[in-house]
């Protein structure tokens, strides 16, 4: 394997070693790279399970019962030890895409051209975002510049699916754990976050008194509501393949994003 998958795998390995997971070399493991989408509603395919599970495509795109069939699909494929990646949208920071891209989806509803439809998309924010410097104050304009920024940066075939998907979803960390909790698997890190860029680690001091002891999980959903985190790209592992030596690693408080 060569190319940006390969560079996540050693990425990948690094990561689950500090949670005392051991990975075998890239030459010698078993990885394996699926669509979320194709994956929802297939079967892994038989042989040993994979060391290392590569989701393409943000969980947040499917609903509820396919995350489900994707889920069941990477508990099966997975082998004993083996960790996945799995990506999504999240709460609470990708809400500031959701006026926007209901805008824009709203602008070429009725636009058949895909490439038609993209350019009128990326016209329309454009234009809000002149009319938001005309009318809206300053806090107002800096998130739609950022918003808008990220849409231009989008590939076409991204931003065709912004228009064109059904189904957008942003979980959040603790509801992503339990939906991936039903099916035997359990977030460990993450491997890369989006989010705003604003303060990194600071926690409020109730913290201590709300009950929630150092449970790395818990610290994180702190820091995505503190730091508005927009995307993930999670460490996922089986349950049943943490043995002792990571148990210690997972009762601490994790760095943050890993």
């Amino acid at each position: 394997m060569t190319g940006p998958s390969s560079s996540l795998f050693e990425s990948v390995a690094a990561l689950a070693a500090r949670h005392g997971l051991s990975l075998r070399p890239l030459a010698d493991a078993v990885v394996r790279e699926l669509d979320a989408e194709a994956a929802a509603t297939s079967a892994p395919p038989e042989g040993p399970g994979a060391d290392c599970l590569i989701v393409h495509g943000a969980c947040s795109r499917l609903d509820a019962a396919q995350r489900a069939g994707l889920f069941a699909h990477v508990a099966r494929g997975l082998a004993p030890s083996g960790v996945a990646v799995v990506a999504c949208d999240a709460l609470p920071g990708a809400l500031d895409l959701a006026p926007l891209r209901a805008l824009m989806r709203f602008h070429v509803v009725r636009v058949q051209d895909p490439a038609s439809a993209i350019a009128q998309a990326r016209a329309i924010a454009r234009w809000h975002l002149e009319r938001t410097r005309r009318v809206f104050s300053d806090a107002n304009l800096a998130l739609m510049e950022r918003v808008v920024a990220e849409v231009e940066l989008m590939a076409d075939d991204a931003l065709l699916r912004v228009l064109r998907d059904p189904t957008w979803e942003p979980l959040s960390l603790v509801d992503l754990a339990a939906e991936l909790g039903r099916h035997g698997l359990r977030w460990l890190a993450d491997v890369t976050v989006r989010d705003d860029g604003g303060p990194d680690d600071e926690l409020p001091p109730t913290i201590e008194h709300a009950d929630h002891g150092d449970d790395p999980l818990i610290r994180q959903q702190y820091l995505d509501f503190f730091r508005m985190t927009r995307w993930r790209q999670s460490l996922v592992v089986a349950t049943s393949g943490l043995g002792p030596a990571v148990t210690p690693a997972l009762g601490r408080a994790i760095t943050p994003n890993g």
